[in-house]
Formats: structure tokens, sequence, C-alpha cells
């Protein structure tokens, strides 16, 4: 009876450090995930636009989507053009000329951005990003 027990111990132990190790495991690579995430390795290659729920709208290379800080860099934004001019322009400015000289990133808050659209390299925003670069 008495080595009936030690075994149910034993195999007790046993089960209880393979899922310790498991859940341990899952949540070690999580982790490893958020990081990698928040550090910027899953930057996009590609332009996209990012709106944001107070109507604001940025284009850049967004990192660190679906993490507590995403972070947008090659910051653009549109500014309207005089509605009394004939030549009312939208223009695409590049962030970062502005009086309180901001660096070009912007750290987003997650609950602000209602959606993210990829931007087609043949479009006209990225068209306007590649020739403002040159």
């Amino acid at each position: 009876m008495q080595d009936n027990l030690k075994h149910a111990a034993v195999l007790a132990l046993v089960v209880g450090l393979l899922l310790g190790g498991v859940g341990g495991y899952k949540y070690a690579q999580k982790s490893a995930e958020r990081l990698g995430s928040e550090a910027g390795v899953t930057q996009s290659s590609t332009y996209q636009a990012v709106f944001l729920t107070n109507g604001s709208l940025y284009f850049g290379k967004l990192s660190g989507e679906g993490t507590d800080h995403p972070v947008l860099r090659e910051v653009y934004y549109l500014q309207a053009g005089q509605p009394q001019t004939k030549n009312a322009q939208t223009k695409l400015i590049k962030l970062g000329g502005e009086v309180q000289g901001p660096k070009d990133e912007m750290r987003l808050n997650p609950q602000q951005i209602m959606y993210v659209q990829d931007l087609k390299d043949d479009g006209d925003v990225v068209k306007a990003i590649k020739a403002y670069t040159k």
C-alpha cells in the first residue's frame, strides 16, 4: 500500500513538473515575442496609414503593433491648403519641422488607433514620400 502511495506521489510530481515546464515555456515564448515587437523587430517594411480616433491620419512605418507601445517612424501627415486660394492643394508634411522640434517618431496609445492600412508602393502617398526622400 505504501509503495502505491509513493508511486502516486512520484507520478504526481513528474506530471506537475511537466505541466509547469510547458506553462513556463509558453510564458517565456510570449514574453520574448512581446519584447521583440516593442523593440521594433516587427517594424513594417511598407508604409502604412494609421487612422486615430481623434480624426488624425499619419503615414509611416509602424512597429510594435498589438503591444502597449506601438511606434510610428518616418512619419508624414497631410496639411490642407488655404481654401481662399485657387490652388488649395493638400500637402504631405514630414514630421520634424514643427516649432516644438519633434523627433521623427511617434509613440502611440494603442487605444487611440482605429485601424491601420498597408499602402501600395505605386499609391500617391508612397510616391510623394519617395520623391521627398530623394
